[in-house]
Parts: structure tokens; C-alpha cells; sequence
């Protein structure tokens, strides 16, 4: 990904009395920056090079089920915030990132049991649908940090909030709507201020009335936050592990036609985490034929030790309920 200015004009684009067809935000170099400072334009440019109905196709995987994933005309403001969402669906999606890639659909049950023991549903254990490489969803929140630390959107907000957290602010043209959905090890909330009649300026906040993503939605998370939490451990979130290679994760069916990659990379995202990591075996699409049968056993030289094979176990924890 190439570095940002603060302006980028749309490729293609027809330009009109509404729509000048340059998208403006922070100039950003690296990809931390850009989603720290919350540039426009960094993120267009990405979108226009990874393909808009790729986005749309991972983001109604990761849990945004109003994004339809068969539709064929998204553009690169998708990735601005053009297409709305509810509350749920996004903190849906971000408790996706935090379960390192596992998507646990919503339900307003966790259990319900009879009075005498019988246990008609329990959504307690519920294994969820890999839907994203484990080390990219961890490189993800490791890069959802930013807005929430020194320097981001949301830091002074959250400045006392006591626990590592990741997140992303958003406000869109002329302060209609405002969000910041964020996330704990534990629990994933999604905040949205904004009128259910239509969009029009959110007035009647702070000094000059404006509101950003930032400010209230992130105030308003913070006090949801801090009573949920009481009692639950202060927990990290693991360093991410090293990236997989292109179309070795859930993904690889994507158009790769649709993509108009470059050749520069992102300097700041970790290809070696130095341990220890999220481990995670690829998932790949199942062989279309059968496997090579096994090898004949041979008879063992004596005093020849047995070999043995070494065999990795993960364990992926559970999403909690938004």
C-alpha cells in the first residue's frame, strides 16, 4: 500500500454537481497511522486496490449482514461507511476480530433450562464459523489499538478506562451519524448516535455542538464498558502470529481480477510476531483427489530410536454475546 495524501481523486469517477469525485482525509504513510488518525484517503486507495465487492464479500463474512455479498457494484466508498449497518452487526464483526477470526452469530438466549435439570438450549460452548485467518484477525486488533492509545481518535476518552482495548471511531459527512465500536479479551459493544428518522447534523453536544465519533459514542462505550466488566480479569490481547501467505486462508475464493494490486507493502504490519503467537492451522479448500496412499512399513534397524512426529493444538476461545 502506498502512503496517503489528504486528498485522492476517484479513478474513473464522473463528477457531478454533488460529487467532485476527490475523497479527503489525514495523510498517512503505513497502515497503523491511517487507521490510528482515521484517514479517508489511505482507505480509499486500499479499497480500490483490494476491489469493493471483495470488502463486501469478507465484511457480510465477518458478521455485516446487511452488506449483500453477491452484489456487484460496491464502490470505494463502501469502506467509508456508505452502506448502513445496526449496532449488533458491527459489534458482531469485531467480536470476530477479537476471536481470532471465529464469527459467533447473535442470539438473545445463553440458556435456558427446565426446572428439573433438563438443559433444552445452551449457547454456552458454541464453536462459531472460522471465517478469517486466526493471524489476521489478531494483526487486525493489534492495529484496532491505535484509535484508542496516544495519538488516535478516541484516546482521550478512553484515557482512564483501565483495560486494553481495540476499536474504531466514525463520523460521517456533516456529523449525521457518529459510532466507536471497540472490544475487550471479553465482550465486543458497538455505540451509534444518530436520528432514526433521517440523517441530519447531530447537534446539542459540547462546545460548537459537533459531534464526532471520538467523543460521546466513545464516552457512552466507556460507561457501558466499565460496570460490564467489574469483576472480570484485566486481559491482553495476544501478539499476532506471522501472516499467511495470499490464498492460504478463508478468503481464497475471492475475485483476485477484482483486486488492482501494487507492488510496495505495509511496513508496519508483523510478518514475524517473535512469539509467543496465535497459532492456527490454514484452512483451505478440501483436495479434489484422494491422497497418496501411506508408505509401506519397514522393519527398524535395531538400536535405531523410534521417529516421532510433532503435532501443534490450538485452542480458540469462545465470543462472548454482544
Amino acid at each position: 500500500m502506498y502512503p496517503a495524501t489528504t486528498a485522492w481523486p476517484v479513478p474513473a469517477c464522473i463528477k457531478s454537481k454533488t460529487n467532485s469525485c476527490v475523497i479527503r482525509g489525514e495523510a498517512a504513510a503505513t497502515m497503523a497511522p491511517a487507521i490510528a488518525e482515521s484517514s479517508n484517503t489511505y482507505f480509499a486507495q486500499l479499497a480500490y486496490d483490494v476491489g469493493p465487492n471483495n470488502i463486501a464479500k469478507m465484511a457480510n463474512r465477518l458478521g455485516a449482514s446487511r452488506i449483500d455479498p453477491n452484489k456487484k457494484d460496491y464502490n470505494v466508498t463502501l469502506t467509508l461507511g456508505t452502506v448502513g449497518l445496526s449496532p449488533l452487526d458491527q459489534a458482531v464483526g469485531y467480536a470476530t476480530f477479537e476471536n481470532h477470526g471465529v464469527r459467533n452469530d447473535p442470539t438473545p438466549v445463553v440458556k435456558v433450562t427446565l426446572p428439573d435439570g433438563t438443559v433444552l438450549e445452551d449457547n454456552t460452548q458454541r464453536t462459531g464459523t472460522q471465517v478469517l485467518d486466526a493471524n489476521i484477525a489478531d494483526t487486525v486488533t493489534d492495529l484496532l489499538r491505535g484509535p484508542t492509545q496516544p495519538g488516535g481518535t478516541a484516546a482521550g476518552s478512553l484515557a482512564d478506562f483501565g483495560r486494553p482495548v481495540a476499536g474504531k471511531t466514525g463520523t460521517t459527512e456533516f456529523n449525521d451519524n457518529a459510532w466507536f465500536i471497540g472490544y475487550t479479551p471479553q465482550l465486543s459493544t458497538a455505540v451509534w448516535l444518530g436520528h432514526l428518522d433521517g440523517n441530519r447534523t447531530i447537534t446539542g453536544f459540547g462546545a460548537g455542538g459537533r459531534v464526532f465519533g471520538g467523543t460521546v459514542p466513545a464516552q457512552t462505550w466507556k460507561a457501558f464498558m466499565k460496570p460490564a466488566l467489574d469483576g472480570q480479569p484485566v486481559l491482553d490481547f495476544p501478539k499476532p502470529g506471522p501472516l499467511p501467505v495470499a490464498g492460504a486462508a478463508p478468503g481464497a475464493e475471492l475475485d483476485p481480477n477484482a483486486r488492482r494490486p501494487n507492488t510496495q507493502s505495509v511496513p508496519d504490519l508483523p510478518h514475524n510476531c517473535g512469539g509467543p503467537c496465535q497459532i492456527s492451522p490454514r484452512l483451505t479448500t478440501p483436495p479434489t483427489t484422494p491422497p497418496p496412499a501411506p508408505p509401506a512399513p519397514t522393519t527398524p534397524v535395531p538400536g535405531t530410536p523410534p521417529s516421532t512426529t510433532a503435532g501443534v493444538t490450538t485452542t480458540t476461545k469462545k465470543a462472548k454475546s454482544p
